[in-house]
């Protein structure tokens, strides 16, 4: 149980970019719980049960939760739940967050982490909508690093029924643009669903 508690701190504070000691301070409210656990303090079950729900309400939606401990229900009203509506419903205000999170990462030379955050941005921002198109081409255009221009130049010059169009040039904005529509599963680029250029 003192190694569980330990653990998730010490995620936790990695996936936040936080010390240990200030995420100990935020999940358990005294900074110091690391070191006590490790010199053998007690710890009663009710009190490592509130941790763990503690660490689940603020548990960063991009970090898996560590899979031989337990995890509870985030609360209702817990910030966990709330990053995981808002990314949902509003793709652009999560690729800003995994941006920021690349960001982090990628200060801290953590590149396996960033190369995985990487590819959950590129997921979010190719979210469809009911009409089976990309939701938030800002979101896309954001994740990409590309202007508005580039996803209206690509929808217009390649969306299905635009036959005779060379694809744009290899490792061009458009040539990524229209990489991520097509694999989103964009109704307007789906394989098949163009004519062979």
């Amino acid at each position: 149980m003192h190694d569980a508690i330990v653990r998730l701190i010490v995620v936790y504070a990695d996936a936040c970019g936080l010390s240990n000691t200030y995420a100990s301070r935020r999940l358990t409210g005294s900074g110091d719980t690391i070191t006590r656990l490790r010199a053998g303090a007690g710890l009663t079950l009710r009190r490592a049960e509130k941790i763990t729900q503690t660490a689940s309400d603020h548990w960063p939606l991009a970090t898996p939760w560590p899979a031989d401990i337990p995890r509870p229900e985030p609360a209702p009203d817990s910030p966990a739940l709330r990053e995981h509506a808002k990314r949902v419903d509003d793709p652009l205000a999560a690729v800003e967050a995994l941006i920021d999170e690349l960001d982090g990462l990628m200060t801290s030379g953590r590149w396996d982490a960033a190369q995985a955050a990487e590819l959950r941005m590129f997921k979010v921002a190719g979210t469809l909508g009911d009409d089976g198109r990309i939701k938030s081409p800002k979101a896309l255009c954001r994740a990409l690093g590309a202007r508005r221009s580039v996803y209206e130049d690509v929808c217009k010059r390649y969306s299905r029924g635009r036959a005779g169009r060379a694809r744009p040039r290899q490792g061009s904005d458009a040539a990524r643009m229209l990489a991520l529509l097509e694999q989103s599963g964009d109704e307007r680029f789906r394989a098949g669903s163009r004519e062979a250029a």
